[in-house]
C-alpha cells in the first residue's frame, strides 16, 4: 500500500472542524449512497412505467420531464447560492449569520417556486409543444399536460426541502439526507407499485395520478424528517429575509444557476431535436442510457460535492494553499473513478437496458441497438465530465462562479447542441448514416464535456479562484461596513 500514500495524502482527506473532524470521504460517501438509492429507485419506477400497460406512459411523461427539468434547475439557485456563502460563514465560525443565511434562502425559495410552478402549469399546453407534445396522440397529450401542471406543485416542495437538506450537508449531516431520501423514495415507489400493480388502475381512469399521488405521499414523509432534525440538531434558523444575505445569495447563486440552466435547456432541446428527426426510439434510448449513465459518474460527482464544502470551508478558515492541494488530489481521484464505472458501464449497460426498460415495448429492439451504439464513447463523456464537476464545483465554493458560467454557457451550445447536430445531419443526409443520429450528439457531449473540464482545470491551476474568493469577502465585508455605518 506504500504506492497508494505516495498518491494520496491522508492530510488533505480531512480538516478540523468546530464540531469534530471533516471528511471527504465522510462526506462524499453519504451522498453518493444517497443518490445511488434515490437514482436507483427512480429507475425501478421508470421500469415499472416501461412495463405497465405497454409502455403507454412513457412518452408522455418524459417529454414533460425534458421541460420541467430546464425550469427545476432555476429553483436550485436559492440553495446553490447558500450553500457556497454558509460553507465561507461555517469556516469562519459566526453562527448568527448562518441563520440569518439559511432563513433567507428557504424562505426565498419557496416563493420562487410557487410562483414559476403557477406560471409554468398555466402555460403548460404551448410550452410542452416546444418540446415534443404534437408527437403523442390525443389521448396521451392530455397525460402529458395533466402530469406535467401536477409536477410543478410537486416541484415547490422538493426544493424547498432540498434547500434544507443543502444546509444540513453544508454542516456536515450528509447522513440525515441519506436517510430522509431513502425513506421518502422507497415511500414513492411502494405507492406506485401499488397502484400499478396490487389495485391496477385501467388506463381509462386517468392513470397519471399514479405519478401525482406518489409523490405527494413521499414528500409529506420527507417535511416531517427534515423539521425534526433542524429541532433536533438546533440549527440556526431566522424565520426572516435578509436583503443583505438576499442579494449576496443571487450574486453568488445566480451564475452558477445560470451555467446548470443553460446546460440543462440544451439537454432538452437535444431530446426534442432526437425525437423531431431520429423519433421517439432514439429520445427514449436517449433518457435510458442518462438513467443509467448517472451511477457512473455518481461517485465522482459525489467526491465533487463533498470537494465544494471542505474547499469552501478552508477558504473560511484562510487556508487557501490545502484548499488548492485537497482540490487536485480530489480532481485525481474522480478521473480514475469515472475511468472504471464507464468502463464497466460500457460492458454490461446494454444488458441492462434490454431487460429492465426494452423488453416489453413495441420499438424495444431499436432502442437497444441505439442504445448499444453510444455506451463506448460515454467513457470519453464520463472522462470530461469528471474534471468538469471537480472543476465547476470547486471554483464555484470559492466564489469564481463568473468564469464557470461562461465557459459552461459557450461549451455547452457550440458543442453539446451546435457540434452534436451539425454532425447528426451530416452523418444522416450527407454519408446516409441513419442509425447514427444518437452517436452524432454523443460525440458533441463529449467535446462538449471534455473542453469545460479542460478549462476548469487551467483556471484552477493558474489561482484565478483566488482572486475571486478574496474580491467576495471583501465585497460582503464592505456590504457590513456599510451597514454599520447606516
Amino acid at each position: 500500500m506504500k504506492w497508494l500514500n505516495k498518491i494520496i495524502d491522508k492530510n488533505l482527506l480531512s480538516i478540523d472542524d468546530v464540531k469534530g473532524r471533516l471528511s471527504v470521504l465522510g462526506l462524499a460517501l453519504p451522498l453518493f449512497i444517497e443518490n445511488v438509492g434515490m437514482h436507483l429507485i427512480g429507475v425501478i419506477r421508470s421500469s415499472m412505467s416501461a412495463n405497465y400497460a405497454s409502455g403507454y406512459l412513457v412518452e408522455a411523461t418524459t417529454i414533460a420531464n425534458n421541460l420541467a427539468s430546464p425550469f427545476a434547475t432555476v429553483l436550485t439557485l436559492m440553495s446553490t447560492g447558500m450553500a457556497i456563502i454558509l460553507s465561507i460563514y461555517l469556516g469562519k465560525r459566526k453562527t448568527q449569520e448562518c441563520g440569518e443565511i439559511i432563513g433567507t434562502a428557504t424562505i426565498g425559495l419557496f416563493l420562487m417556486t410557487a410562483i414559476c410552478s403557477a406560471i409554468l402549469a398555466i402555460f403548460a399546453k404551448p410550452l410542452l409543444g416546444f418540446v415534443g407534445l404534437g408527437e403523442l396522440t390525443i389521448d396521451k397529450q392530455s397525460v402529458c399536460i395533466t402530469y406535467f401542471r401536477y409536477h410543478m406543485i410537486d416541484l415547490t416542495c422538493q426544493f424547498w426541502l432540498r434547500a434544507l437538506t443543502a444546509a444540513l450537508r453544508v454542516y456536515g449531516y450528509t447522513k440525515i439526507g441519506m436517510i430522509c431520501t431513502f425513506v421518502t423514495s422507497t415511500v414513492s415507489a411502494s405507492v406506485q407499485a401499488i397502484l400499478m400493480y396490487w389495485i391496477k388502475i385501467p388506463l381509462s381512469v386517468a392513470p397519471e395520478w399514479i405519478y401525482i399521488f406518489a409523490p405527494a405521499v413521499s414528500n409529506t414523509a420527507y417535511i416531517a424528517i427534515v423539521v425534526i432534525v433542524f429541532k433536533i440538531k438546533k440549527l440556526p434558523f431566522d424565520f426572516r429575509i435578509s436583503f443583505k444575505w438576499l442579494k449576496n445569495i443571487f450574486k453568488i447563486g445566480a451564475p452558477a444557476t445560470i451555467a446548470a440552466i443553460s446546460y440543462t435547456i440544451s439537454s432538452t432541446i437535444t431530446g426534442s431535436v432526437c425525437a423531431s428527426f431520429l423519433g421517439t426510439s432514439a429520445l427514449l434510448a436517449k433518457s435510458y442510457v442518462s438513467q443509467l449513465v448517472y451511477f457512473v459518474y455518481l461517485f465522482g460527482w459525489s467526491i465533487g460535492q463533498a470537494n465544494s464544502i471542505m474547499v469552501g470551508r478552508i477558504c473560511g478558515m484562510g487556508d487557501l494553499d490545502k484548499a488548492d492541494k485537497m482540490h487536485r488530489q480530489n480532481m485525481r481521484i474522480v478521473i480514475f473513478s469515472n475511468f472504471v464505472f464507464s468502463l464497466i458501464f460500457a460492458v454490461g449497460g446494454p444488458t441492462l437496458i434490454k431487460y429492465m426498460f426494452t423488453q416489453s415495448m413495441p420499438n424495444g429492439p431499436e432502442i437497444l441497438a441505439l442504445s448499444t451504439s453510444i455506451v463506448w464513447i460515454d467513457i470519453i463523456v464520463e472522462l470530461g465530465r469528471g474534471m468538469n464537476h471537480m472543476g465547476q464545483y470547486g471554483l464555484n465554493a470559492t466564489g469564481d462562479v463568473r468564469y464557470t458560467t461562461v465557459v459552461s454557457i459557450l461549451s455547452c451550445w457550440a458543442f453539446a447542441v451546435g457540434l452534436g447536430t451539425a454532425l447528426m445531419f451530416l452523418f444522416k443526409n450527407c454519408f446516409g448514416w441513419a442509425n447514427a443520429g444518437l452517436i452524432a450528439f454523443w460525440l458533441g457531449f463529449a467535446v462538449d464535456e471534455v473542453f469545460r473540464g479542460v478549462l476548469y482545470f487551467v483556471r484552477w491551476i493558474k489561482g484565478g479562484w483566488r482572486l475571486s474568493f478574496e474580491r467576495e469577502i471583501n465585497s460582503i465585508e464592505k456590504f457590513d461596513k456599510s451597514e454599520v455605518k447606516a
